[in-house]
């Protein structure tokens, strides 16, 4: 019986090896789409605004909008040859950031690149090659035209030529329309799109064809269909067009963006029979910028790369992932950006991907998350790239001996259910704060959507998936802020009523105020929102923290950004006199300094940055630990000399750690820390 016992026990103790495992998983197959001839390629694919849903593309001229999941259906919602008579090819597809955004230009703007015959006699758009007598035969065109997310649908009717590029054959048409996905409308360089020219032998003293990459506004000024940000770097050098942000890259394959790099873009390029990745900075020509910044090199073909910026895979965040194909196998590999200027830079991850052909074309992109979803061209498959925690057991060989005494094995059941009891109390003392804590919210709403297609929000009671209530945005005519049951500003018709950026700055200070504030095991911390229209008024708890138990789902900052970003869009429907929204800043360092640091308080999101401003708040969650991540603003004493050099070095201490962490441009830090010292 004792040995029976030992054998159950060593069960739970065994050595417990918590690896990755790496899980592909069929997203959609639409093979069937393929058209007859072998000659028809998939575009790559984009990322919808709706979660589950892509939109893809034949170099034939058909848009789909692929819907994944239980769904998995595919839909035709443009053809482009029916539209412009001269099509040859389609080259590329993309969306504005703001496609989500009825308040914003670029409002449902979706974007197409294809090849035509050379027409000389639409020189509008073009951009050209001065004193240049090359005969070009064909024409890159990319085109703007207008989704109706109500019929799902490309409206040809909307169809507006942005610009066209002359090139020589349509093997030099422009492969990629991107727009940089980590920026917010009130950022500089927010909605400019960038896209790629190929390497041209005989015209490679001009830098718009020595393989480059461009940058324009596409979206329509007075009788402009484009316009080129004074940012560019070229714009008062005459010899350059001022549209080109990078050049000398030759074959320019792919180029995609770090979260908090926005002066620097990643690109996969060849020159001279050899394969680079480089981080380039705007302005710059590859052919002469330092070797440092050459990031990898190769002389076998580089498959397509990006950097990963999800949450799923933490041993990969920040690093570039690219596929490689090795034994008849694909392997997925990563390298941290600290080893890749390295001379001999090291794959820290291999990952074999079974089931996908060898003999596939594979491309890696990312999803709406930023988690990465995996293209086979050659099958037409999209496949989602995911983890599993397995949690594997390695079995330890047990050989009793029966000459040692038995109260060994006495005592080790003694110690084993004393640490099951410990852990049995703890999770039953949590669970009983966690019942008192929500007790509060069982009768009214913790959270709610936002429907784009429909203008709605949907309010969800307690442990409920489906809505209880639902408010037409256009219906609501007031949104009023509590914060611990006190209300703190109220948004209706009144001009006095409408939101402001100095407004919000002052609301984001009171929540700081209150963040920083100890909380003792019986206080309560709460968040709310009182939408009302023509029938009613309905309360909504964002956020209620009671002691160290967190009861709803999103973070206290990340309460703050949705509530705010709720009352912005609510004021621009109720009142007309609330201005446009700009980057909030707030005063970080303490108040007795001469010059306060500003810093930008407003926290990353979750969600990509080219998704709707007003995002789905959080079901309530179970108990989690204290926040203690967040910006504070303290009182403090009366300066005395000493008291205010040891300000001085916590504030610059505070500067370097924001500016490490890429919140803090250098202009801005340089800034900041020569105020700091005055």
């Amino acid at each position: 019986m004792v040995d029976f016992t030992m054998a159950m026990c060593l069960i739970f103790v065994a050595n417990i090896a918590h690896a990755e495992q790496y899980q592909i998983e069929l997203l959609a197959d639409f093979s069937h789409l393929n058209q007859t001839s072998n000659h028809t390629q998939w575009l790559s694919p984009l990322a919808s605004v709706i979660d589950d849903e892509y939109f893809i593309a034949q170099d034939n001229g058909l848009v789909y909008l692929l819907k994944t999941g239980e769904t998995n259906t595919q839909n035709a919602i443009l053809n482009v040859p029916l539209h412009n008579p001269s099509f040859i090819s389609l080259s590329a597809i993309g969306r504005h950031p703001s496609f989500s955004l009825p308040e914003e230009p670029g409002y449902a703007t979706f974007y197409t690149a294809h090849t035509v015959e050379f027409t000389p006699d639409k020189y509008a758009n073009r951009i050209t090659v001065e004193g240049s007598n090359f005969d070009f035969g064909f024409e890159s065109v990319i085109t703007a035209w207008t989704y109706d997310f109500e019929t799902q649908q490309l409206d040809p009717q909307t169809q507006r030529e942005v610009l066209r590029v002359p090139i020589p054959s349509p093997n030099h048409a422009i492969q990629q329309l991107k727009f940089e996905p980590y920026l917010k409308p009130w950022n500089a360089n927010y909605g400019l799109m960038y896209f790629s020219l190929k390497y041209i032998e005989e015209l490679k003293e001009h830098p718009l064809y020595s393989g480059g990459i461009l940058r324009i506004s596409p979206l329509i000024f007075g009788a402009r269909n484009y316009t080129v940000s004074q940012s560019n770097p070229f714009v008062k050098t005459p010899e350059i067009n001022d549209e080109i942000v990078v050049m000398g890259g030759h074959d320019v394959n792919n180029f995609f963006w770090a979260k908090y790099s926005h002066e620097s873009i990643f690109i996969q390029h060849y020159i001279g029979k050899q394969h680079w990745l480089s981080k380039a900075r705007i302005g710059v020509n590859l052919q002469d910028q330092n070797l440092s910044d050459n990031l990898w090199l190769s002389p076998k073909e580089m498959t397509s790369s990006l950097l990963y910026q999800g949450r799923e895979f933490l041993n990969l965040r920040n690093k570039v992932v690219f596929f490689n194909h090795i034994n008849n196998q694909w392997q997925l590999n990563s390298i941290s950006l600290e080893s890749l200027n390295t001379e001999t830079p090291t794959v820290e991850h291999v990952i074999r991907l079974q089931g996908i052909s060898t003999n596939s074309h594979l491309t890696v992109h990312q999803n709406n998350h930023n988690e990465m979803v995996i293209f086979d061209n050659t099958q037409s498959k999209l496949y989602s790239f995911h983890a599993s925690n397995v949690t594997s057991v390695e079995e330890q060989s047990f050989e009793p001996n029966p000459s040692e005494p038995g109260s060994q094995y006495i005592i080790f059941l003694v110690l084993l259910l004393t640490v099951s009891s410990i852990t049995l109390i703890y999770i039953y003392r949590k669970n009983s704060a966690y019942k008192r804590a929500i007790y509060p919210l069982d009768k009214g709403y913790v959270r709610f959507e936002y429907e784009l297609r429909k203008e709605t929000i949907l309010l969800f009671k307690i442990k409920q998936k489906k809505a209880h209530k639902t408010l037409r945005l256009k219906e609501i005519n007031r949104c009023e802020i509590l914060l611990n049951n006190q209300s703190i500003k109220v948004f209706d018709e009144q001009p006095s009523n409408a939101i402001s950026n100095r407004l919000e700055e002052d609301i984001r200070s009171q929540f700081i105020k209150e963040h920083d504030k100890k909380m003792q095991e019986d206080q309560t911390r709460q968040i709310e929102v009182i939408l009302s229209d023509n029938n009613g008024s309905y309360t909504i708890c964002l956020y209620l923290r009671k002691g160290n138990t967190r009861v709803t789902g999103n973070k206290y900052f990340t309460t703050v950004d949705i509530l705010l970003d709720l009352c912005w869009m609510v004021s621009k429907h109720v009142n007309s006199h609330t201005e446009t929204r700009t980057v909030t800043l707030l005063p970080f360092s303490r108040p007795n300094l001469q010059d306060p640091i500003r810093q930008v308080v407003k926290p990353q999101l979750d969600q990509p940055s080219n998704e709707p401003s007003i995002t789905k708040t959080q079901p309530v969650s179970p108990p989690t630990e204290p926040e203690n991540n967040a910006p504070t603003l303290k009182e403090s004493p009366a300066a005395t000399p000493e008291k205010h050099q040891s300000d001085v070095v916590e504030a610059l201490e505070k500067l370097v750690k924001l500016h490490a962490q890429g919140y803090l441009t250098d202009e801005e830090f340089s800034l900041a820390k020569s105020n700091l010292l005055q």
